[in-house]
């Protein structure tokens, strides 16, 4: 079964019977980390006895199966429901469980996480095309998924909060969902749940600001044709582990709202009007730059960069070992179009 990743937190809430094992991956390690606890909090409950939760990993079972097949034969001490969470899962699993007959475990679930797993992955297409199997992805949040996130947890928490701050609070989170949910933590923590505390002074001071690694700041510099800073801050992303497809889809977005502007503009609409269009809206911090660069780009040079990005996600796919390089040069080049009309 596949679970579309806008679906996934409704599902693990209300996660049918039948289902023997959850499959989760995807680059957004935090959000993999959050998930995957939740359904085992979901499966094994809040107090569960610590036979009750079993921990693999994946390079073990590979090893000697007879790891796995013991745990996932062997009957709980509690006699309650037993779950196994194998990390760092890959296609070298998929035989092993193809093998498994499901419906003979009534008192087994597994959870399997992993990193980021293609289409043609054979573990991926068995978790996603089997009826008793689920397949969650992952993917890094973006600006409208922080924006969600905000508003979710000041929700949780029955606080009150405008917002012009909760955009301001999403501005400041990373791509990565337990990243972001500590920062949170910090933030509620500082307060003491009184959200009338909350300025855009008190943000500055206490939420860590993910400028050199967000990749809307990688996509802004680009825009803005910084090349420095644009270096600066895709090295940095890179250090942390983020994927260099997720930085050129996050430009190519970008380029995309911009392109949009300008048609508009093209059609005698006027750029605030155009700007109010926009979903989610851009920024008041950046409403001046982003217009700036709407006021320097030609609809052809966008175009241009758009269908390059488009061959350099597919480079970086073909020759993954040198997709940092191909993503880095794409970027620079595309830069360079800022101002020339």
């Amino acid at each position: 079964m596949k679970v579309f990743s806008n679906k996934a937190d409704a599902f693990i809430k209300s996660i049918p019977d039948n289902i023997f094992g959850v499959l989760f991956y995807g680059p957004n390690k935090g959000l993999v980390s959050i998930r995957s606890q939740a359904l085992k909090k979901f499966w094994a409950g809040d107090n569960y006895d610590p036979f009750d939760v079993v921990q693999l990993d994946s390079t073990e079972i590979i090893k000697d199966l007879s790891i796995f097949l013991n745990h996932i034969s062997s009957m709980s001490f509690s006699r309650n429901r037993q779950v196994i969470i194998i990390s760092n899962s890959s296609d070298k699993l998929t035989k092993v469980l193809k093998e498994l007959d499901f419906s003979i475990y009534i008192d087994k679930k597994i959870i399997l996480v992993s990193d980021e797993l293609s289409p043609r992955s054979s573990l991926r297409k068995y978790f996603e095309g089997d009826d008793f199997l689920a397949s969650i992805p992952c993917y890094e949040d973006s600006l409208t998924d922080n924006i969600s996130f905000v508003q979710r947890c000041i929700s949780d928490k029955g606080l009150v909060l405008s917002n012009t701050l909760i955009k301001e609070i999403a501005n400041y989170l990373s791509n990565d969902r337990l990243i972001n949910f500590q920062e949170l933590t910090k933030l509620f923590t500082y307060i003491n749940d009184d959200s009338s505390k909350i300025n855009s002074d008190l943000l500055n001071k206490i939420l860590s600001t993910s400028s050199n690694t967000s990749i809307e700041n990688i996509s802004y510099a680009v825009g803005s044709g910084q090349k420095n800073k644009l270096i600066q801050n895709i090295n940095s992303a890179f250090r942390i582990g983020t994927n260099p497809i997720s930085i050129i889809r996050g430009t190519a977005y970008h380029l995309e709202r911009i392109l949009f502007i300008k048609q508009q503009c093209n059609a005698n609409v006027s750029i605030s009007e155009s700007m109010s269009n926009l979903k989610p809206k851009i920024f008041f911090k950046r409403e001046a730059e982003f217009i700036n660069q709407v006021n320097n780009w030609s609809v052809e040079s966008i175009i241009l960069s758009l269908r390059n990005l488009l061959f350099t996600e597919l480079a970086c796919k073909k020759y993954h070992f040198r997709s940092n390089f191909l993503c880095e040069r794409s970027l620079l080049s595309i830069s360079s179009r800022f101002s020339k009309k």
